[in-house]
């Protein structure tokens, strides 16, 4: 396994947006192997798409809750800590969650374009590959615009997107790298390419109450 960074530095903001925030070495070394290991320590089973079960393929999750994971309070708490930093960066008045998932996407697995729905006051993504390609695919793409910008003339999303007033970013899935979302943001998953082989992109992704 190669990781990508052995810095132990304070995380760093790489990006900000609008409605997101990206921050790459979001856990110290330590936190991060602890959670690698973790991940890998749990069974995930099967599950289709919400979006488009057919053209998304098949990604594997597992539930879990901070109170129940092995990795230490201490940990925990890193992970919560880069989550809260993320929230202050976006003035967010989301609140913490106690529960989270593991999410594996293998090669021809994505999730389409979607808004999370209502309820939510935002979303985070930790990215737990050991290594991760830029020809891997796996990219989370965004628009960093609320949804009542983006005009709905077809009542389609991936048709409507193509008049949103910004143009998407997309967020490669870089080790140990966060992203915190506010609710409300069109994104998706892109498919992981055939040329990850057997590479998983794996992660942690949790909801937040607003």
């Amino acid at each position: 396994m190669t990781l990508h960074s052995e810095r132990t530095v304070e995380a760093v903001t790489a990006a900000l947006g609008r409605r997101f925030v990206v921050i790459d070495n979001a856990l110290p070394q330590d936190a991060f192997v602890a959670w690698m290991e973790e991940e890998r320590a749990v069974r995930h089973r099967p599950s289709f798409s919400s979006i488009d079960p057919v053209f998304d393929g098949v990604a594997f999750h597992a539930d879990s809750s901070f109170a129940s994971v092995k990795v230490g309070e201490g940990q925990v708490e890193v992970v919560k800590s880069a989550i809260r930093k993320g929230l202050e960066a976006l003035g967010s008045p989301a609140m913490d969650s106690e529960h989270f998932r593991f999410w594996r996407y293998g090669r021809g697995a994505g999730l389409g374009w979607h808004d999370d729905g209502r309820g939510r006051g935002a979303a985070y993504t930790l990215y737990l590959s050991g290594e991760w390609r830029a020809t891997w695919g796996g990219e989370l793409e965004l628009f960093d615009c609320p949804v009542d910008e983006v005009p709905c003339v077809d009542f389609d999303v991936s048709k409507d997107l193509m008049n949103a007033p910004v143009p998407a970013t997309s967020i490669a899935p870089r080790p140990n790298r966060l992203v915190v979302m506010v609710a409300g943001t069109f994104h998706r998953v892109r498919k992981v390419e055939a040329s990850a082989g057997d590479s998983l992109r794996r992660s942690i992704t949790g909801f937040l109450a607003p």
